[in-house]
């Protein structure tokens, strides 16, 4: 499988090929603007340059141009010229202001050496770890620092495996390039970033990665989300919900008005529900708008925002916006806030359809913290149409599942209070195909529609829903213990 990596702010080029645009710290006084990845790397000694913390600009017909920090010695720009063998226009800048700029630089050429003689660049390691976590689905891909090397891991169905490991100097420049591609500032290794970069698969499919890097003692953590192409998974008859569920989620979504909670833990498929509803939605005739962080999947006819606290740009800001854009449906990444709740709750009470995530553990968890955020009984009762908590749980190999013990049918026949020669329940013992017997997830749900009435503890439909699935023989009984 062939990939091609490109930057999140990448830029098409008329030949139809993909090029990272990469801004580096902020501007320098008295140059134009400069971008990172236009650096020259090749024909310029770049060690020495760092070494003395001068910063490479232009190359071009024989002369170089470069950036030095004020106060330096005149002679510095005789002796570039002779260790360049070239001509050498040097522009002084604030120490304080190039500094970044020089180790951002130094990062950059790092990436771009050849770990030893024979051995593969950086990019093509990247590109063939990206392929492994593609082609095996896997859902993240860990680059692990340690005093011997770098360990990179591969979750797949929610289990992390060992993918491979590397040597220490080249699991530091995978680092630097994925912080390049994603367009973080590759200089600061001291405190955690998060980005997004893209893979172009072979057919010009492209799939996102999230990027997030974490400070170490043994050096910088990077953890890969891979974000599937939605284009195989966003309808909501293939969720997994049953044909009562499915009416239910239908009918809330056919509103004008109300609200819509999906609930769960991290992991359990909260944002492809999300997604499945929208691209349920009549998108020509309805105007949609969609508040998250980040932007996992781009969709058609959603007018996606990225939430970027960092600048401001929070929930609640983003949520006012929408109220004096006309929307008709409205998408919350999460409900995090008393002011977000309060906005969540005026728009679907003022004739818009919004649906958002809450970070509670099943529908009364979820009723329960709404309270706590500051929403009323009464207007709870009023806007809230549909209340869904859902588990993503390991599904069954279908080439290598088999029965299950009669015990196993007994048990679950007693607690669905069903017939036992109605339930088909199975086990998987493993195969060339799968992995200990899995292959894949299947989400199991909980819908609670008005009027409501569950608890806080009330744990009884979600599990009931697991019942049913592996009375089906579509999951092993003892997972759900793992998963509820």
């Amino acid at each position: 499988m062939k990939l091609a990596l490109v930057s999140a702010s990448a830029e098409r080029t008329t030949g139809g090929t993909v090029t990272a645009r990469i801004s580096g710290p902020p501007r320098l006084p008295g140059l134009p603007h400069i971008e990172l990845a236009s650096l020259p790397l090749h024909g310029v000694p770049a060690t020495l340059l760092v070494r003395l913390n001068v910063l490479p600009l232009e190359l071009s017909n024989k002369r170089l141009s470069v950036a030095i920090p004020e106060g330096a010695s005149a002679a510095l720009p005789q002796q570039l010229s002779i260790a360049c063998g070239c001509d050498i226009d040097a522009t002084s800048v604030p120490q304080e202001l190039l500094a970044p700029w020089v180790a951002s630089y130094a990062a950059l050429a790092a990436c771009d050496i050849p770990i030893a003689e024979g051995s593969p660049p950086v990019d093509s390691v990247l590109k063939e770890l990206a392929a492994s976590c593609c082609y095996r689905h896997g859902s993240d891909l860990h680059l692990e620092p340690t005093p011997s090397g770098y360990q990179v891991r591969i979750r797949i169905d929610g289990v992390l495996q060992l993918l491979t490991q590397l040597p220490v100097t080249q699991g530091q420049r995978c680092v630097l390039r994925l912080k390049l591609l994603a367009g973080l500032d590759v200089g600061e290794q001291r405190l955690p970033q998060d980005g997004a970069l893209e893979i172009t698969l072979d057919d010009g499919e492209q799939t996102s990665f999230r990027l997030a890097t974490l400070p170490t003692v043994d050096g910088e953590k990077v953890t890969l989300r891979l974000i599937n192409s939605p284009s195989r998974q966003l309808s909501i008859s293939e969720l997994g919900m049953s044909s009562a569920q499915l009416q239910l989620l239908t009918n809330a979504l056919a509103s004008s008005r109300g609200l819509i909670l999906v609930c769960g833990p991290t992991g359990s498929g909260k944002t492809i529900t999300l997604y499945s509803a929208l691209m349920h939605i009549d998108r020509q005739r309805r105007h949609v708008v969609s508040a998250e962080h980040p932007v996992e999947h781009r969709l058609a006819g959603v007018q996606q925002v990225q939430v970027e606290p960092r600048i401001g740009l929070d929930f609640a800001t983003v949520l006012r916006a929408f109220l004096r854009q006309d929307p008709d449906v409205m998408m919350i990444g999460e409900i995090r806030d008393a002011e977000s709740a309060a906005i969540t709750l005026k728009a679907a009470q003022t004739g818009h359809l919004v649906l958002a995530t809450v970070h509670a553990t099943n529908a009364g968890a979820c009723w329960s913290r709404m309270r706590q955020l500051g929403v009323a009984e009464d207007d709870l009762q009023e806007c809230v149409k549909l209340i869904i908590s859902q588990r993503l749980v390991p599904l069954l190999c279908q080439h290598c599942r088999c029965p299950a013990d009669e015990l196993v049918a007994t048990h679950l026949a007693q607690q669905l209070q069903q017939p036992v020669k109605t339930l088909t329940p199975a086990v998987a013992r493993g195969c060339q195909r799968c992995l200990d017997g899995v292959q894949g997830r299947l989400g199991i749900f909980e819908c609670a529609s008005p009027p409501f009435t569950v608890t806080h503890s009330d744990m009884a439909p979600l599990y009931r829903a697991g019942l049913e699935k592996a009375a089906l023989g579509l999951i092993d009984f003892q997972a759900l213990s793992h998963v509820i």
